[in-house]
């Protein structure tokens, strides 16, 4: 019986074992192929609403809203269309609460690859920090290049502007100009203003750049 108990007593006393955490749903988990646009459709639009913006060669590339009741980031994803089927490639997602738009898309050839260039803008809320206990709500404007090249669509972005807005008056920037080098995306320009706004200069883009 004090055999019993003791088990009883060591049983209430041991500690809870803790839930799995839910895993995190995603479109890339979720979406990442699909045999037709009618299904890949129907799945984007359990992340926000759905739109196609824009069609270049075998490529799709759609826009999927914030959704209204769950907190999930809006983006932009490029789909490849083989037959009726779509991959997803290439995936740009951005803050709740902001915008993106698709400036462009061109085909590129960069050190032997053949791929895709990506012009995007964004409009993200941000935040200045002027001491330890000040903090000013501000607004981040970035305008991205997203390169992604060869077979496996590998992608690399580099970061050609930026502006860091407070009360609408920028209190960062950065202006840069991207020339491709040797299979680097180089960015040159001011960086003493830059703040929060800071870019690598340098970003390989197949292997062996530098």
């Amino acid at each position: 019986m004090r055999r019993a108990a003791a088990i009883i007593a060591l049983a209430l006393a041991a500690p809870a074992a803790s839930a799995k955490p839910a895993p995190v749903v995603t479109v890339w988990s979720m979406c990442a192929d699909a045999p037709s646009w009618d299904t890949l459709q129907t799945c984007l639009e359990r992340f926000g609403e759905t739109r196609l913006v824009r069609t270049f060669e075998h490529l799709k590339l759609v826009s999927v809203g914030e959704h209204t009741v769950q907190a999930r980031a809006p983006g932009l994803y490029a789909y490849t269309q083989r037959g009726s089927a779509l991959h997803l490639v290439w995936m740009w997602e951005y803050a709740s609460g902001g915008k993106a738009e698709l400036f462009d898309v061109r085909k590129v050839s960069i050190g032997g690859k053949s791929g895709y260039r990506f012009d995007i803008g964004t409009i993200e809320p941000s935040v200045v920090t002027l001491d330890d206990e000040t903090v000013l709500e501000a607004t981040m404007q970035r305008k991205t290049a997203a390169f992604c090249l060869g077979a496996e669509m590998a992608c690399d972005n580099t970061i050609e502007s930026c502006d860091v807005l407070v009360d609408g008056k920028a209190y960062y920037t950065f202006r840069g100009t991207l020339a491709i080098r040797d299979g680097t995306a180089v960015v040159t320009g001011d960086r003493s203003h830059a703040g929060t706004c800071t870019a690598p200069e340098r970003t390989p883009l197949v292997s062996g750049a530098r």
